[in-house]
């Protein structure tokens, strides 16, 4: 069975057709709540831009386009550096190009996109708790996803799974496990045997591995 990673998620391609599971990192949610995941992403797209550093920046020059910062310059930049405003204005817009239209203005009416950035962080604080029972909630109800094709299924719990482990919520393998048993179909009961049998100590992954091979 082959495999292709669509939108950072593997999908199942295979006589059936296969929805895609798009990760909620794309777009910054109205309430900020899915940031950590979604930061890496911004976090990449910026530095493949080359304005990265002015995210984490500060000030502003009137820095003529090309008077750019010296390639590979550190991440972790000093707040109060001074950047190029050309570049900054680049950040800026691509960070308000990936958040829910309900965020534009926060990005809109910052002088800088470190402050734009810094604003959507502390959104992301707060909300973080109220994110993280929505998380958890999701995981104990995973078998509600019955009926779903196996790759969706798969691609519902390495999300899930990631935007968990990204808000600093670790869980045991064996728990992610028996979620993904519950949305299974019923010729997977044997695996699930043999799983409990071997002490739950295949992780989700293994698991992941074993299902596509069916």
């Amino acid at each position: 069975m082959a495999l292709t990673f669509g939108n950072t998620i593997p999908t199942v391609l295979s006589g059936m057709p296969v929805q895609q599971v798009m990760s909620p990192a794309f777009v910054l949610r109205a309430d900020c709540a899915n940031f950590p995941s979604w930061c890496v992403r911004v976090k990449l797209l910026l530095c493949e831009k080359e304005v990265w550093e002015v995210a984490v920046g500060g000030k502003t020059t009137g820095a003529a386009p090309g008077e750019a910062a010296t390639a590979g310059a550190s991440m972790s930049t000093s707040r109060d550096t001074a950047v190029d405003a050309v570049k900054d204005q680049k950040a800026k817009g691509l960070i308000g190009s990936m958040v829910d239209e309900t965020l534009m203005h926060v990005v809109a009416d910052s002088e800088t996109a470190a402050e734009a950035w810094t604003k959507l962080e502390k959104m992301a604080k707060s909300a973080a708790p109220v994110y993280e029972r929505e998380l958890r909630k999701q995981l104990a109800n995973f078998g509600q996803n019955t009926g779903k094709p196996v790759g969706n299924l798969l691609g519902i719990m390495a999300v899930l799974r990631r935007e968990l482990r990204l808000l600093g919520v670790e869980l045991s393998e064996a728990e992610y496990v028996q979620a993904l048993f519950e949305a299974l179909p019923v010729e997977f009961a044997a695996t699930e045997q043999a799983w409990i049998s071997g002490g739950g100590k295949a992780s989700v992954d293994e698991q992941s591995l074993g299902a596509l091979s069916i």
